[in-house]
């Protein structure tokens, strides 16, 4: 079963002895899970085995823990490639942050799980071997086996963590960008608005001398004369715009309520 990466002793001097069932197996057949028990419990000793229920799933339950080490080292890739995007694709990675989280969580209820699988095992209900050395053999490699899940649950909660405190900064980032972007709008409506205290003056005293009445029309009247009548208006104009005219109305008619 590959890739899983799982150290034992002297494996490379005793790779003969890890053979196939004596046929030569399509390389397909390798992943399977029905070989599983191809050459299981060559690092196990056989008389504990047969005596010893736990230590006999030994094996098992280490393939296991280094398959979940593989998995969690690829979450650990994962999460830094998506906490250190750029701030244009910062909206792409908050779905992937929550769904690793998701996945995260489930995995520490599942190691959690097996980790009282383990504990359980101590109970006298379970087959055990009474001698000294196969009980202290089994004891040594049930111990083992319960540090690596403690040490993969620990490393799942830190992960979660992570991911949990990634997706708070992501959040807060977007929600800066968010308010920069209303306010350079802001500024933006307010530059719009300031160029209509302008020209609305403008159009309003051009469509004045445009207007088809008879003192209009009697004479000609110079340009001088929309030049005098713009520049008193644009200036009123602009005055209001600068002016906080609506809050000196309420601030003098609440004087004036309080004096009367």
């Amino acid at each position: 079963m590959l890739p899983i990466i799982h150290h034992k002793h002297m494996n490379a001097l005793k790779c003969h002895l890890f053979t196939s069932d004596g046929v030569d197996a399509a390389p397909w057949q390798t992943q399977n899970p029905s070989r599983l028990d191809v050459d299981y419990g060559r690092s196990l000793h056989p008389s504990i085995m047969s005596r010893d229920a736990f230590y006999n799933l030994s094996e098992l339950f280490s393939f296991t823990a280094s398959s979940h080490i593989g998995f969690l080292n690829l979450i650990d890739v994962k999460l830094d490639k998506y906490s250190s995007q750029p701030k244009a694709r910062e909206f792409q990675s908050l779905p992937h942050l929550k769904y690793m989280k998701d996945i995260l969580y489930r995995h520490i209820q599942k190691t959690k799980r097996v980790l009282e699988s383990i504990k359980n095992a101590r109970h006298p209900a379970w087959p055990k071997d009474e001698t000294e050395s196969g009980s202290r053999k089994a004891k040594i490699s049930a111990e083992r086996l319960e540090q690596d899940f403690k040490h993969l649950l620990e490393r799942a909660e830190t992960l979660h963590t992570r991911t949990t405190e990634a997706i708070t900064v992501l959040m807060s980032s977007i929600s800066i960008s968010e308010s920069q972007r209303a306010i350079n709008q802001a500024y933006r409506v307010e530059k719009l608005t300031f160029l209509a205290f302008i020209f609305v003056p403008l159009s309003f005293t051009t469509a004045f001398f445009s207007m088809n009445v008879a003192q209009f029309q009697q004479e000609s009247l110079s340009i001088i004369w929309w030049v005098v009548m713009t520049v008193p208006v644009m200036g009123i104009s602009i005055s209001l715009f600068y002016l906080d005219v609506v809050g000196f109305a309420r601030r003098f008619w609440k004087r004036f309520n309080r004096v009367v």
